[in-house]
């Protein structure tokens, strides 16, 4: 399965490429106030405006540090007879890979805050933590709205 490489500091997550429609470097966010900090605004992005989730921000609680390889990825995804546009800021977004999703073997904890968080895959540089990315959805869907 096609997976997207990213970071978060020195960490290194995945996840599949089904939802992503596009990736795009950093654009001028418009501030979206009494929001969690991990939102760090929007974008108009098709003549609609698109809510940026900061990855580094939701992971480690500081926001991404903007670099060359630092990146928005769009994505769309239909639950619930719904269709759900965000984007994600990520460092480090310049990879993909050609693994099985049954690679990520289980971590051994569960982190309530972060269901989304699923196995670990490890190779010569250390462990790939896999993202679900549906579940990560259902974490910021008290402030992301769908589209009927």
């Amino acid at each position: 399965m096609l997976m997207l490489l990213f970071y978060s500091g020195e960490d290194r997550f995945a996840c599949t490429c089904e939802h992503i429609v596009e990736i795009i470097p950093p654009i001028k966010l418009k501030p979206i106030h009494h929001m969690p900090e991990y939102v760090s605004g929007s974008i108009i992005y098709g003549g609609k405006p698109l809510p940026i989730i900061d990855w580094c921000q939701m992971i480690r609680g500081t926001p991404c540090h903007f670099s060359f390889h630092t990146r928005m990825i769009l994505f769309r995804i239909s639950a619930q007879d719904k269709i759900y546009e965000f984007g994600m800021m990520a460092e480090m977004v310049t990879k993909t890979m050609n693994v099985p999703k049954e690679a990520f073997v289980g971590s051994g904890v569960f982190i309530k805050e972060a269901p989304f968080l699923g196995g670990v895959l490890t190779d010569e540089r250390g462990s790939i933590q896999f993202v679900e990315v549906e579940k990560l959805l259902d974490s910021i869907q008290t402030v992301i709205c769908g589209i009927a």
